[in-house]
């Protein structure tokens, strides 16, 4: 099971079957090209679909009249619209989209089972259109706008909520309990690498252990950086809310890459809780979060 992975829109989505095959897989959307790419299938018939807008493309999207181009991306990004640098940049951008009616077009079409991936990131910067990062960021004001649309997508289908936050787990938190505290929407923090006991005393508490998952990936949870940390958070956690994952775009990686990742964050989990059917208990945790069956 592969609780939080990707498609890169700008490549062919065939790569991806043989892990797909092997592996239950959650796809998320982060912007329009993927989310393209699920809607109208991908061949992968056991694949759990997730639709949101990832918050490094929150500035793609406007929400209310629709604005000019420069007004908007000068108004997001908190940005002096006569900078040269930051006129080049816009240039690169796509004419914003009204969030509104993207949700509007897009949700209905696809088979979506999860929303996500979604949250607020602090620390991200731009990027422009050759890969490097700009020196804007997206004001926490404009993410949270767009967060709380697909919150609110999340409470009026009940569908589960897969969610990224970076510097950012107060605003976060203070989001969800307004939104979805009242509701029964699962929410699982993707490769959350914060305190163990922000963990417990805030997410756990107020939406109790039945309704928060963590997800773990090699690349994130397991490195040098957080190691400790996630250990901690296996040790204080119950087993009941842990999910596996790999963060790939997998249409971009050979099939035994992407395996040997995942089954180090399985063997990582059942070394430290000293169990040897972690694998049978990961798919019933991944059957939990989604809040239904997902067996084949």
């Amino acid at each position: 099971m592969d609780a939080h992975c990707h498609l890169d829109g700008s490549a062919d989505s065939r790569g991806c079957a043989e892990y797909a095959r092997n592996v239950r897989v959650c796809l998320m959307s982060t912007n329009p090209q993927d989310a393209e790419m699920l809607s109208v299938g991908i061949g992968l018939g056991n694949a759990v679909c997730a639709f949101g807008v990832h918050p490094w493309f929150s500035h793609w999207f406007y929400v209310g009249d629709a604005p000019g181009k420069l007004e908007h991306y000068s108004r997001v990004m908190q940005a002096d619209a006569a900078d040269e640098g930051f006129l080049s940049l816009v240039d690169e951008l796509p004419d914003p989209i009204d969030l509104d009616q993207y949700i509007r077009d897009h949700f209905p079409k696809g088979r979506w089972q999860v929303i996500g991936e979604v949250g607020l990131d602090k620390l991200f910067r731009v990027k422009r259109r050759d890969g490097t990062l700009s020196r804007w960021h997206v004001s926490m004001d404009h993410q949270r706008v767009v967060l709380d649309r697909f919150l609110d997508l999340a409470v009026r289908t009940g569908l589960s909520v897969s969610l990224h936050g970076v510097k950012a787990h107060g605003s976060l938190l203070d989001r969800c309990e307004k939104k979805l505290l009242n509701t029964p929407c699962n929410i699982c923090l993707h490769s959350y690498t914060g305190p163990a006991d922000t963990l417990t005393a805030l997410w756990i508490r107020k939406f109790g252990h039945e309704r928060i998952f963590v997800s773990l990936s090699q690349y994130i949870n397991l490195d040098d950086k957080h190691r400790a940390v996630t250990e901690n958070i296996l040790d204080i956690c119950r087993k009941t809310c842990i999910l596996p994952e790999t963060d790939f775009e997998i249409n971009k990686h050979d099939a035994q890459r992407l395996e040997m990742s995942l089954r180090t964050v399985y063997n990582f989990i059942g070394q430290r809780w000293g169990i040897d059917n972690y694998e049978e208990l990961m798919q019933t945790n991944f059957e939990s979060f989604y809040g239904h069956s997902i067996a084949q």
